[in-house]
């Protein structure tokens, strides 16, 4: 039997996060692991390398925090503006902290006038400040692109970033097609749009 680290754990998770978490948010993926290292026997997780433990010095160094006493997930949370923007940082930190390449394969820009179904997921409607919560305006992307990444199981990602080029919101999928599909329907781009 094969022994899974970590990282595999987490590639799961990020490839389908509905299907482990009831909240999208770094303390719930914290808390997700924390039960799963908890009710699995010792030997089904092995050693992940870089080891995970040092994640939460890492993040502290990287996202100026003069100490790591708070966790990953709470520094992450605490970085980022909203919940579903602080998920996707995780993975983002985690790639950088690994050494996982990102290719970009095709990157559009959304012009102002596309057609964007405004369902789409990627910003909460709300935003903590403190220990109260306002609402957020929800901006247009402003650009879409499809990146292929390269860890244990290659994949591809719909990234949709905003007018600055920060990650907002991410569809993984296993193909090219299925990406440019996802990218027509939500936003209106259509598949001979990408260069």
């Amino acid at each position: 039997m094969s022994s899974l680290t970590i990282y595999d754990i987490l590639a799961q998770v990020r490839r389908k996060p509905g299907v482990y978490l009831s909240q999208i948010n770094p303390c719930s993926l914290l808390s997700f692991l924390n039960g799963y290292a908890l009710a699995s026997p010792a030997e089904l997780l092995s050693e992940a390398d870089p080891a995970f433990a040092e994640f939460h010095d890492w993040v502290a160094n990287k996202l100026s925090y003069p100490e790591s006493m708070m966790g990953w997930a709470n520094m992450i949370e605490g970085a980022y503006p909203d919940e579903i923007t602080a998920f996707l940082a995780v993975f983002e930190l985690l790639d950088e902290y690994r050494g996982v390449q990102q290719e970009v394969l095709s990157r559009v820009l959304v012009p102002e006038d596309a057609r964007i179904d405004t369902s789409w997921k990627g910003y909460a409607s709300v935003i903590r400040v403190g220990r109260q919560f306002e609402a957020m305006p929800k901006p247009a992307p402003g650009f879409l692109s499809i990146r292929q990444l390269h860890s244990d199981n290659t994949w591809i990602q719909l990234a949709v970033e905003d007018q600055s080029g920060n990650l907002v919101d991410a569809w993984n999928g296993d193909s090219v097609e299925q990406a440019k599909e996802r990218a027509s329907l939500i936003f209106g781009i259509a598949p001979s749009d990408w260069p």
